[in-house]
């Protein structure tokens, strides 16, 4: 596996990416509340819209229309069409949530529901109806859209990544700096589970606090189970059980050993630690990415120690790849349509670069 970069209009470290498949593009959001439009195939950039202040830590693209995608910069979430130009011309629909700093958006996967989670551990999820703003050859139609139902008294800190689930399409996992994963029932405002992540300790290196940073999920239909998987701020990458009964982790399987690969009753099913060379500083990312002639997904997760890890959860040697990027890993979207290329996926760095992610 090896990195090969893509040459971006940004010129300040990417905190978010996605890949549209239809058309072959990576979005981007960084730091200068810029988004970026990338193509995969060319390599070069396309196109950009540049927002007045704060950070783009997210960004998703529509299942349904290769031309829209969207975005949280600030406290708001905003719909970009761009079919017709790049810039301020192409919000469509704004999204307003509270006061706070939107840090993660989701959008299920039937396109009807968008879910933000921000600075104060709140939820603010939203109605997608299918009437959104549009852009025209002579005029722009938008929309602003109010949130209709807040999830709080979950988290107690950051609320850091959002998702909504596959098997469930409206419920929602959240996760947050408090440590904890939650459950939720956003029809009924209400917790459903959640999951405390237990703390490691360490003779030969400083532990952060296991605060989590990113999520990811996939759905088996072989087993009807959906795996979550999580990246933590003592540089552990551990995978859970979403539709696991108890609520919360036992103490007992805070130091899993070899592989890791605990098949029981309870939430853990996988946890990769120091001794199977996982990271050494906090993973910011985790994302499920299929290798070519795989039937399951492997694990990608990128971290403050500039390093690139691919794990294979299913099998006794866990640690597949290990490279090594110049800089901090930020994010990863994975890239299923073009794995028969050897493109598995595309990083986003601090130094503002985007990298491809190819297997040898």
């Amino acid at each position: 596996m090896n990195l090969l970069e893509i040459p971006t209009l940004h010129s300040e470290p990417v905190i978010s990416c996605c890949f549209e498949s239809s058309k072959a593009i990576v979005a981007s959001g960084c730091e200068g509340a810029q988004v970026c439009f990338t193509s995969l195939n060319d390599r070069t950039g396309i196109g950009q819209i540049q927002f007045d202040d704060d950070v783009c830590t997210s960004i998703k693209p529509s299942g349904k229309d290769g031309s829209v995608y969207f975005c949280s910069v600030g406290n708001a979430v905003y719909t970009l069409d761009v079919r017709k130009e790049f810039g301020k011309n192409s919000i469509v629909e704004t999204f307003v949530c509270g006061d706070e700093e939107v840090n993660s958006i989701a959008i299920n996967t039937l396109e009807t529901k968008l879910a933000a989670g921000d600075d104060s551990g709140e939820i603010y999820c939203f109605d997608l109806d299918g009437q959104r703003g549009s852009s025209t050859a002579d005029s722009v139609v938008k929309k602003k859209t109010t949130c209709r139902r807040v999830l709080r008294r979950g988290h107690t800190n950051v609320c850091s990544s959002v998702l909504y689930r596959k098997k469930n399409c409206n419920e929602i996992l959240s996760v947050g700096l408090d440590c904890l994963m939650i459950r939720w029932d956003p029809d009924k405002l209400k917790i459903g589970k959640s999951w405390t992540m237990p703390g490691l300790s360490s003779g030969t290196r400083t532990i952060n606090p296991p605060m989590i940073h990113s999520i990811d999920s996939y759905y088996s239909r072989e087993t009807n189970k959906e795996l979550v998987a999580v990246a933590r701020g003592d540089g552990c990458v551990a995978m859970y059980d979403a539709d696991a009964k108890n609520q919360h982790v036992p103490q007992r399987q805070q130091h899993a050993r070899k592989n890791n690969a605990v098949a029981n009753p309870d939430s853990l099913v996988w946890m990769a630690l120091d001794d199977d060379n996982c990271h050494t500083a906090a993973c910011n990312t985790v994302c499920f990415s299929s290798l070519q002639n795989n039937t399951r997904p492997v694990l990608l997760s990128g971290g403050n120690d500039s390093r690139l890890l691919c794990w294979d959860w299913n099998t006794e040697t866990s640690l597949l790849y290990d490279v090594s990027n110049k800089n901090k890993i930020n994010c990863i979207s994975s890239i299923q349509s073009e794995r028969e290329s050897g493109c598995i996926g595309v990083l986003g760095d601090v130094a503002g670069r985007l990298k491809a992610i190819l297997l040898d």
